[in-house]
């Protein structure tokens, strides 16, 4: 999905760099559906689903409760981890775009593309993010002395697996985002090469 094209000094406006805003102009919610990280995980999910119906059935116990709460902590910290290494990811990916690079991008007209691939980080620590918060929600909640909705457990259980497996594959998806940065850039490199040595002769 391709942004309506823009040169790199319209998302100076602050309003323009906002997660809304970038998630709406990037249109990368879509991927949130429709991408291959997407599918596998809406499919992986609904088979954990069905594995755990034939476990659990319609019946929470105790064990159901400690299991949630054992749950909860396990991904909740591995998230934390997984969101520092985003972090650290656009840290050194920002890091490695030089403004020769970005110039002649946007020069090409093709500016909004780096955008993109950088609010890739910022997009899928978004969720992250939320799923953090999630995460700690049904942990506080496990500990209420009320009985489960069936149908509502499964559905959190349901958006709980979905979110940690697309934040997973679509975390790995960004190393090769970072493997294509790396080849533009040399694209470019040798494109710029290439001009000089038509220059000199």
């Amino acid at each position: 999905m391709m942004m309506t094209r823009k040169k790199i000094k319209e998302y100076f406006d602050i309003s323009e760099t906002s997660y809304f805003s970038l998630l709406k102009s990037s249109e990368k919610w879509k991927e949130f559906f429709l991408e291959k990280e997407a599918i596998l995980s809406l499919i992986l999910s609904i088979i954990a689903i069905i594995a755990l119906y034939q476990v659990c059935g319609r019946t929470f116990g105790n064990e159901f409760n400690e299991l949630i709460r054992s749950v909860s902590i396990s991904v909740g910290v591995a998230l934390i981890g997984l969101l520092g290494f985003t972090i650290s990811g656009l840290a050194i990916f920002t890091g490695t775009i030089t403004n020769k690079l970005v110039k002649n991008i946007d020069d090409d007209n093709k500016g909004d593309a780096i955008i993109n691939v950088l609010y890739s980080f910022y997009f899928i620590g978004g969720i992250d993010a939320c799923e953090i918060i999630i995460l700690l929600t049904i942990y506080l909640i496990s500990y209420i002395d009320k009985p489960f909705y069936v149908e509502i457990t499964y559905i959190i259980t349901f958006i709980v697996i979905y979110l940690f497996l697309f934040i997973i594959l679509y975390s790995v998806s960004l190393l090769g985002t970072c493997i294509n940065l790396f080849l533009v850039s040399y694209k470019y490199y040798l494109k710029e090469a290439e001009d000089d040595k038509k220059k000199n002769t």
